[in-house]
């Protein structure tokens, strides 16, 4: 499952780790001139993650699952 925003912001942080990768093998001081802002947006990337499968999960419960062993596997 996969939100559309979701995707987004996860593409920007690919295309962030991929720059900063890239320029930190020219200069290693640039790179860690960007780790505040990068590990902020990891941040709020694994968190919207986590609060989307939350959310379907709860989701998946109020649609008429019993409790939540009553869920498969990959809704988590």
């Amino acid at each position: 499952m996969m939100i559309a925003g979701l995707g987004e912001v996860f593409g920007a942080l690919q295309l962030a780790t991929a720059q900063i990768a890239e320029r930190g093998l020219n200069d290693a001081e640039e790179a860690a001139a960007a780790a505040t802002d990068y590990l902020r947006l990891l941040g709020m990337v694994a968190m919207g993650y986590c609060f989307a499968r939350a959310t379907a999960s709860f989701l998946a419960i109020k649609a008429g699952k019993q409790s939540m062993m009553a869920l498969d596997y990959a809704a988590f």
